[in-house]
């Protein structure tokens, strides 16, 4: 029997050096491929946020940060 998960995943390029595709690639290839070869993947409404200066007083630079505060670095017209 096979068992599905649905999940938001939140990206944070600190240096700035990775695309979407990179990102989507190494999840695909070395986090789930690199599991079992019984898993697959589907990615669908990726988003690019908007770029910020970072610092250590960022809002999302806390384990507890509510989805509120990675939600407003999104909107319908970021792509």
């Amino acid at each position: 029997m096979a068992q599905f998960y649905k999940m938001t995943l939140y990206v944070c390029d600190l240096e700035d050096d990775l695309s979407l595709k990179e990102i989507k690639t190494l999840i695909d290839e070395r986090a789930l491929s690199g599991v079992s070869v019984n898993a697959i993947c589907r990615f669908s409404n990726e988003q690019t946020g908007k770029q910020i200066a970072w610092h250590d007083d960022v809002d999302i630079n806390k384990l507890d940060c509510p989805i509120s505060a990675w939600e407003k670095y999104f909107d319908s017209e970021t792509t």
